[in-house]
């Protein structure tokens, strides 16, 4: 009677039953007393039977997951307390600490930290000259209208480090390479330095009187010969 009990609580436990069939196997044991016979086992409903069980499970299942997030949370508040604790102690240390300092030691690590800054300030300048100096022999060749552009710009720009400059300066040299080879296929000047191409004489004259006056000079020669 056992078996049949079991198959048929098995039949009526349903897909989505967390009952599992250990528990059915225990509940058919318990059954197998008082279900003595097929008529008595056909016309018994035994899905209440289980679905109290199911009830237990996932009332259990439920306070187990709201202990384990309680736990959770205690366990989380204690951890901040505690970093909470720590930092205080350190605060209250350091705190300390800088009360015992005598004053002039203090004011000589204000003065320490201060010329470090200047340090940095320092060779932050001569880093920055230094690649100004390399730029502007890099683009010797070229007209100073290029050179003050590319110029102007290295002076708006910061560079994370040496190689992000490297890498810059080689494709100034690139850029300042094909402007030149460009210029020189049109028929354009590159090399006149500032200043070097000269300004027509102001003398006031139209070209009208320019035009008079050249031929008046040519007929003086002619009259000298």
């Amino acid at each position: 009677m056992y078996e049949k009990i079991l198959q048929k609580l098995k039949i009526q436990r349903g897909e989505t039953s967390n009952v599992s069939d250990r528990s059915l196997e225990d509940l058919a044991k318990s059954l197998a007393t008082i279900i003595s016979a097929d008529e008595i086992l056909e016309k018994a409903d035994l899905s209440a039977a289980i679905k109290s069980i199911d009830g237990n499970i996932n009332s259990y299942t439920k306070k187990q997951i709201e202990l384990a997030k309680k736990a959770e949370s205690e366990k989380t508040a204690a951890e901040k307390a505690a970093e909470e604790k720590k930092k205080a102690e350190e605060d209250a240390l350091k705190a300390k600490n800088d009360k015992d300092v005598p004053q002039y030691i203090k004011d000589m690590m204000e003065q320490q930290k201060k010329t470090q800054e200047m340090l940095l300030a320092l060779q932050s300048e001569k880093s920055a000259n230094t690649r100004k100096t390399l730029l502007e022999k890099t683009l010797e060749t070229t007209p100073d209208f290029y050179k003050k552009s590319i110029v102007s710009a290295f002076e708006k720009t910061s560079f994370e480090n040496e190689e992000s400059f490297t890498e810059f300066l080689g494709t100034v040299k690139s850029n300042a390479e094909a402007f030149t080879q460009a210029a020189k296929e049109h028929g354009l000047p590159v090399n006149i330095p500032a200043g070097g191409i000269p300004k027509p004489e102001e003398t006031g004259e139209t070209p009208t009187l320019k035009s008079a006056r050249e031929v008046l000079n040519a007929e003086k020669e002619k009259l000298k010969t």
